[in-house]
């Protein structure tokens, strides 16, 4: 995007902001108090925040540029289901999911340019396509079953496949990180989990070439969130309510973001190599799961249950009893961090915090999103109006998903401008 960063006027006084890098095993804050302690072999930079320090943030005000979006007006701007949007210079790129194409807008006016792709299974077509990457002059449109590669213009330039297998089984379709790719695969099992435990399988990211499937190093192994097979012939996983499931990222500079979420740390990985870069976190800790979460959680178990059975279907075997044993399964001391990271390409980053999320069982709650440099400086934070759902985050801009009272979508960018 060629405009003036607004953001970056904060790197004169982020030294406040009690950040403290250390490239040993265990960094302090200004006092010289320890405050993190590196237990898991971490070898790339860390810089630490305090709790404090992440909690009075200085604040950007989110304000609106344009806004896409129509009930019965012009047809490109009726959407069915934003999937993504991403930019390249003056261009907003949108993927409607719900059309099977990509919409091309003037990012400064909201006009209309041209439309990408099209429904269906043959060369340069989608079918329920879910991502929309830029790099380059090149744009990346994933779906489950293959990745459509087409120049800035629209030219479908090639294809390659989604979900593919090696000798071990199934790998997940390709992830795009800048220039890198990645799949994810689940590490094989010498036994089945045992009925009736706990359980937590390995997850193992890998480097790949997007067109030909071949796999390269290994980037990340991680702990999977944690899953109980229920008892009886036909065994049914079930997450315990609020259960650590780590989250990650195909940052837009060409990293992995990776965070366990049980704690608030966000790790920077080089995509291609795997080599540890820097990893970020702060001395808060994060608040506790209430007794009113986990009630209102079963309440909307049971009512889902309740609604599928008044439809008159027969729940998949095991359910019901799936739904009874997450009740009596252990609750984890703390809340999850995040369930979203955003990244620009020049290595700015942001990450929604699900932590302070006031109604977690509920959709459509303002949420606080933190805004961290390539150095893992903090710079700030923002918060969503009500409803708002970030698919893209440049540095200078948000791109949101909206929706209003007659379930019509819109695409609304703002730009981030320092308050005060």
């Amino acid at each position: 995007m060629k405009t003036r960063t607004p953001i970056r006027s904060l790197l004169a006084w982020a030294g406040i902001l009690a950040v403290i890098t250390a490239c040993a095993d265990e960094a302090a804050d200004e006092s010289g108090e320890a405050v993190y302690t590196i237990d898991d072999g971490w070898s790339g930079e860390l810089v630490v925040h305090s709790a404090e320090a992440v909690a009075n943030a200085p604040e950007f005000a989110m304000v609106e540029q344009i806004r896409l979006g129509t009930f019965d007006g012009p047809p490109e701007t009726q959407f069915f289901r934003i999937a993504d949007a991403d930019v390249s210079g003056d261009e907003l790129f949108v993927l409607d999911s719900g059309h099977d194409e990509v919409r091309v807008f003037d990012i400064r006016t909201g006009e209309y340019l041209r439309t990408i792709g099209r429904r269906g299974e043959g060369p340069g077509e989608l079918l329920n396509p879910s991502e929309l990457n830029i790099h380059g002059d090149t744009i990346a449109v994933a779906g489950s079953q293959r990745i459509s590669f087409f120049d800035l213009e629209g030219t479908f330039l090639t294809s390659a496949p989604g979900f593919i297998r090696d000798e071990a089984g199934m790998l997940g379709r390709p992830v795009q990180a800048g220039g890198n790719w990645y799949r994810t695969k689940a590490e094989a099992r010498f036994e089945p989990p045992v009925t009736g435990e706990l359980f937590r399988d390995t997850t193992v990211l890998v480097a790949t070439d997007p067109l030909t499937g071949d796999t390269g190093s290994e980037i990340l192994r991680y702990p999977s969130g944690e899953m109980y097979i229920t008892d009886g012939p036909m065994g049914f996983p079930v997450q315990p309510y609020y259960g650590p499931d780590p989250v990650t990222h195909g940052g837009a500079d060409g990293n992995l973001y990776y965070t366990p979420n049980d704690e608030y740390r966000i790790d920077v990985i080089d995509a291609a190599t795997g080599r540890q870069i820097r990893r970020v976190v702060s001395t808060m800790r994060l608040p506790p799961v209430t007794d009113a979460m986990v009630q209102e959680a079963i309440r909307a178990d049971e009512e889902m249950l309740e609604r599928n059975l008044e439809r008159g279907g027969e729940p998949p075997q095991g359910y019901v009893e799936s739904i009874r044993k997450r009740k009596d399964l252990p609750i984890p001391e703390v809340r999850q961090l995040t369930n979203g990271i955003r990244t620009a390409a020049d290595g700015r980053w942001a990450i929604i915090r699900g932590d302070l999320d006031p109604n977690p069982n509920a959709l459509g709650d303002p949420a606080r999103w933190d805004v961290y440099d390539r150095d893992g400086a903090l710079l700030g934070h923002f918060v969503t109006e009500p409803g708002a759902n970030i698919r893209q985050f440049t540095g200078d801009y948000v791109i949101a998903r909206e929706t209003d009272d007659m379930d019509v979508q819109y695409l609304a960018v703002y730009r981030l401008e320092p308050v005060g």
